[in-house]
């Protein structure tokens, strides 16, 4: 569907799984369910963020947006990081929430600011599609380039979105072979795409006309960055 859930959203597609902080709290002690609602409603914020994950489509506790926003809500609040750019996506695609791509984009930040490197990427497609921010190529770099510095599972599809911006001059000069490395970079960690782009290069002389449209993206940024309602 539309949604865009934490494995696909900050997306190149890849279906990466989320990072992981530090075990902390309440959450990360393999206590029940009980256990850990009741060290939510004590204000454990990462237990508060367990909870609303447990609401979210195929979470424990059965689908409710509305009490996976109210959980996610209150951790975020406290400043947990995860928290809070799950709240964004509350609000880039109005669930359990009114849409709002201005709060989202401060939820994001605010996320990215802590360190969280599914932000930082996450952040860095919002400045490229002018997503609740006013576009921002040479800050979408930043980010992006933040986001690979970490080395996590996010730096296949950052590296392949600086390959992009080079291919097609977005906030950097046009250049070929810096998009043929940021490209040959992400392939060498398995993004498929990259990969494509790559050999179609090596091919044709030629990159693809649209690398990266898929439905993989959340379809607010599809239709920013591409055009392509799906």
């Amino acid at each position: 569907g539309e949604e865009a859930s934490l494995d696909i959203m900050l997306s190149g597609g890849q279906g990466v799984a989320q990072i992981s902080s530090a075990p902390q709290g309440a959450a990360a002690t393999g206590l029940g369910l009980s256990a850990i609602n009741a060290a939510a409603e004590a204000g454990d914020a990462e237990a508060m963020y367990t909870m609303g994950m447990a609401h979210r489509p195929g979470g424990a506790m059965g689908e409710s947006e509305e009490w996976a926003a109210y959980w996610l809500g209150r951790s975020a609040d406290e400043g947990f990081a995860k928290a809070q750019l799950e709240v964004g996506m509350l609000f880039l695609n109005g669930h359990g929430v009114d849409q709002n791509l201005e709060t989202s984009a401060t939820w994001v930040s605010a996320a990215a600011n802590q360190g969280l490197a599914d932000a930082q990427y996450q952040m860095g497609l919002m400045l490229l599609g002018g997503i609740g921010v006013e576009a921002n190529a040479e800050w979408a770099l930043y980010w992006l380039e933040k986001c690979v510095e970490q080395e996590g599972p996010r730096a296949a599809d950052a590296y392949f979105r600086i390959g992009i911006m080079y291919q097609f001059g977005q906030g950097v000069e046009k250049h070929k072979g810096q998009a043929n490395f940021h490209f040959e970079l992400a392939a060498n960690l398995g993004h498929r795409e990259a990969y494509v782009a790559c050999s179609t290069l090596a091919r044709t002389g030629k990159f693809p006309a649209t690398p990266g449209n898929h439905p993989g993206t959340p379809a607010m940024i599809r239709r920013q960055l591409w055009g392509n309602p799906w």
